[in-house]
């Protein structure tokens, strides 16, 4: 069976765990015996190692569930698999946290920042605020672009990271107000209180916000 048809009936997860491990390279015809502490390093000490490797590449390009995105960055950091392979991956992902992925490849395996920075920018379905957060914060990507990041935000948290961006990184105050009272996902009550108590947003506009949270609950 080929590994885009395994996809089908093998669902790549969420969280990658030993079980999981065994299960996709026993339906990908190869021997799973490995010590219990197992890592993506440890895969390199399996006897067919490089026939495993193209197959285990092919069903995570393939995979529509859980977050291949993860497992492209540690194919690629772990097992030898290509960067321009993990960053196809990740670019094409529709599910998993690909801002995460693309953010990690950049810092430890020198994927160009720009690229992370498009993932970022396209992420749907991961963190893409708090990763727009973080190039800001350690990769110097400008202020103005993590600001646009996470207006657009309807995956993650904005709330949280609009506060912590005002709070450390100096965007203003009114614009986190703007995130806050326009979030639709997170908890944007708890940030329009902390915006208030903290960093003296109106108490009237707290309130607005938090009734508008508890109606749309």
């Amino acid at each position: 069976m080929k590994a885009n048809a395994i996809s089908q009936s093998l669902e790549c997860p969420q969280i990658f765990d030993t079980e999981f491990a065994r299960k996709l390279i026993v339906h990908l015809g190869c021997d799973a015996t490995h010590e219990d502490d197992w890592c993506w390093a440890d895969l390199r000490k399996l006897p067919d190692f490089d026939r495993l490797l193209p197959l285990m590449m092919d069903y995570f390009e393939h995979a529509t569930t859980g977050n291949p995105s993860e497992a492209a960055y540690l194919l690629h950091r772990d097992c030898g698999a290509p960067l321009e392979w993990a960053q196809r991956v990740i670019e094409n992902a529709t599910t998993g946290d690909p801002s995460w992925a693309a953010y990690q490849l950049h810092i430890e395996c020198y994927a160009p920042l720009d690229w992370a920075q498009r993932v970022v920018e396209n992420d749907t379905t991961g963190s893409p605020s708090m990763i727009a957060y973080l190039l800001h914060g350690n990769c110097g990507v400008p202020l103005d672009w993590a600001q646009r990041v996470i207006e657009n935000d309807t995956a993650s948290a904005p709330s949280w990271v609009a506060y912590w961006l005002h709070r450390d990184c100096g965007a203003s105050l009114e614009w986190a107000q703007r995130v806050v009272k326009n979030a639709t996902t997170g908890d944007p009550s708890w940030f329009a209180y902390l915006l208030h108590e903290n960093w003296g947003a109106p108490l009237e506009w707290a309130k607005r916000v938090k009734t508008r949270s508890r109606n749309e609950n």
